[in-house]
């Protein structure tokens, strides 16, 4: 079984699709004051790095971590390539974040389905889990 950091906003490695290596990474907090975007963090695929700001909420860790990954999935299935349905950055970031509020109230308001759908996860790392589960405050 691999061995899972407890730390939420500890940095960390995380396979995505193809990559097998990409980074999240909590920095302090500097999107809002660059861009004018209430942006809470950022993806590089030149470098493969998700950066997160380390100061936010538990809920907002989250949220951003989720919109992030479906940037990264979007330019792993090509979606925003020339031509494709979502090549300009506009409708990549409002279909991203549309998808990311959707999807994260979905389960906030039926959390039970996490065990439905990520039943072969939760059944092969039991241990890991009891332990997650555990560390809740």
């Amino acid at each position: 079984m691999k061995v899972i950091s407890m730390d939420r906003k500890k940095d960390r490695f995380v396979r995505v699709g193809s990559v097998s290596k990409l980074l999240i990474k909590f920095v302090k907090p500097k999107f809002r004051q660059d861009s004018n975007l209430d942006s809470y963090g950022q993806y590089d695929h030149k470098t493969e790095t998700i950066e997160v700001q380390d100061d936010l909420t538990d809920e907002q860790t989250g949220q951003t971590i989720l919109h992030e990954i479906l940037h990264v999935l979007t330019r792993q299935n090509q979606l925003n390539g020339e031509g494709q349905p979502l090549s300009k950055d506009n409708d990549e970031e409002r279909v991203v974040a549309q998808f990311e509020q959707s999807i994260y109230a979905f389960f906030v308001n039926n959390p039970q389905e996490l065990y439905t759908i990520f039943y072969e996860v939760f059944k092969d790392n039991l241990p890991l889990f009891k332990k997650l589960i555990s560390k809740i405050k």
